[in-house]
């Protein structure tokens, strides 16, 4: 095994990094889990274990269209069952259109950027839906959108749609989720066989959007959708804003809600 010195004379085993002959590391160093009955992996396993959107190229620098870069790991991430996680970027994503999350999706927050913060982790630019979000047994965590429009949100700028025609969102928990400036922030699917059940919402806020913060017109059969701890803040000036709009949906709760300057 390729050893190297460092200034202070430490000598450490090379085989996780570049040797000084220029070999490369090929993961195959030994991970060794602490704790009793803990099983040794390599660390390029150890590493896989969180899938990361700068994995696939995503630069979060506002300027380059990152679209591509998150989709695709959002597509491995649905296919081999991973968690896709969101590191805080330095400026934000900038999306362009749709991105499809299959899969639980998790974002880090820093101070002023994320749910809660001035801006999202995620940056839209013009009137699409951001995130697509379909399947069951999901977790949906600290994902934060901003629209920059240059103007007021037209319909199609929506931050969060739940299910498609024909898919379902069902079982699933979505905590500390925040969309400003959109049309509606929060959106169902609203045709077709994609009905929406026994979801749960938890400290999530639209802020300043043009029409509805949850917009739940929904395919009928839909049900039990509870609200905990959930914001509307309104754009006071649009003639169309609004917190909750519900539709098609049998046993719906609010719990501790608050809808706030709205028009």
């Amino acid at each position: 095994m390729a050893s190297t010195n460092f200034s202070n004379g430490t000598i450490i085993a090379a085989s996780w990094l570049n040797d000084v002959n220029g070999a490369t590391y090929n993961g195959t160093a030994v991970y060794t889990p602490a704790g009793t009955g803990a099983v040794a992996t390599t660390t390029q396993t150890k590493l896989r274990e969180r899938v990361s959107i700068q994995d696939f190229g995503a630069k979060g620098d506002g300027v380059t269209d990152d679209t591509a870069a998150i989709q695709a790991a959002a597509t491995y991430c649905a296919a081999n069952g991973k968690v896709l996680y969101v590191p805080t970027p330095a400026s934000q994503y900038l999306i362009s259109s749709t991105v499809t999350i299959q899969s639980p999706f998790v974002g880090e927050c820093a101070s002023g950027i994320g749910p809660g913060g001035s801006i999202g982790q995620f940056l839209a630019k013009s009137n699409i839906t951001v995130f697509n979000i379909i399947g069951s047994r999901l977790n949906i965590e600290n994902i934060g959108v901003h629209f920059n429009l240059g103007g007021a949100a037209t319909s199609g700028a929506v931050g969060f749609q739940f299910g498609n025609a024909t898919t379902q969102f069902s079982n699933n928990f979505v905590r500390q989720c925040y969309v400003r400036y959109a049309y509606n922030a929060f959106k169902s699917n609203s045709v077709g066989s994609g009905t929406v059940w026994n979801n749960t919402f938890v400290n999530c806020r639209g802020d300043f959007c043009q029409h509805y913060a949850w917009y739940f017109d929904a395919p009928v059969g839909s049900t039990t959708q509870t609200w905990i701890n959930c914001m509307n803040d309104g754009e006071p000036t649009a003639a169309t804003s609004a917190g909750w709009y519900t539709s098609n949906i049998d046993d719906v709760a609010w719990i501790n809600c608050q809808a706030d300057d709205c028009y």
